[in-house]
């Protein structure tokens, strides 16, 4: 199990986001993929599930991001 900014990654996230979805993201062809996962809280003694969904999306701020060919990129730094 990972973390990504406050996103838990484990293997029933991972079951949810096809490599296609994936490639399109870092590719800009789709801008999210939505995760649905649940959450239990304690509300009054009482158990509760909530239903959530998350986006997830590729955001890449630190290095630009450089196509080789169809299926192979590359990544720079800013400024290179």
């Amino acid at each position: 199990m990972g973390k990504v900014e406050g996103f838990k990654c484990n293997a029933k996230t991972e079951m949810q986001m096809t490599n296609k979805q994936r490639k399109q993201l870092i590719k800009g062809w789709i801008n999210y993929v939505d995760i649905f996962y649940n959450q239990f809280a304690i509300n009054n003694c009482e158990i509760i599930t909530k239903q959530l969904v998350e986006h997830w999306a590729f955001k890449f701020d630190k290095r630009i991001i450089r196509q080789k060919s169809e299926d192979e990129i590359d990544t720079l730094p800013h400024g290179y």
